[in-house]
């Protein structure tokens, strides 16, 4: 009788563990920012916004992002990292992968196209990005794209 009182009391610890667990985990959706899809193009966003692809496809998805001013700004992706995240100038065609975190500097009144591609990871839907314009000099930022 013992050993069925100790087995119920670890279930129940454990489920209380995963439970607080859970709770701390951070979700991407924060309705104190605005959201975009990717569907639609984003011009003159404000300093803190996120964009939503739906992944749950193969092949590249675009959003189209025009800044009102040249400023420097953190791209952050909140969700499964194992996908592709790139930027590309319209003006040369030029590519830059961006990884969990980076740092860029933009012109204003140039639209960028931001690619999402799954990579053929399955179960793969929502994919959050966060861009948050820093109080960084644009003119003396060494990483401009």
């Amino acid at each position: 009788m013992k050993s069925k009182g100790k087995y119920i009391l670890s279930v129940l610890l454990t489920g209380m563990v995963l439970l607080l667990a859970w709770q701390c985990n951070p979700d991407p959706v924060n309705p104190a920012i605005d959201q975009y899809s990717y569907l639609n193009p984003i011009v003159n966003p404000p300093d803190t916004f996120q964009v939503i692809y739906n992944l749950s496809t193969y092949g590249n998805k675009s959003a189209y992002i025009t800044f009102q001013d040249s400023a420097v700004w953190k791209i952050q992706i909140l969700s499964d990292t194992r996908a592709i995240f790139g930027v590309v100038d319209k003006r040369d065609s030029s590519l830059q992968l961006i990884g969990a975190v980076d740092t860029l500097g933009f012109q204003g009144n140039i639209s960028y196209t931001f690619i999402a591609n799954n990579n053929n990871i399955d179960n793969l839907n929502s994919y959050f990005v966060q861009f948050t314009k820093l109080p960084i000099d644009y003119s003396s930022y060494p990483k401009k794209f």
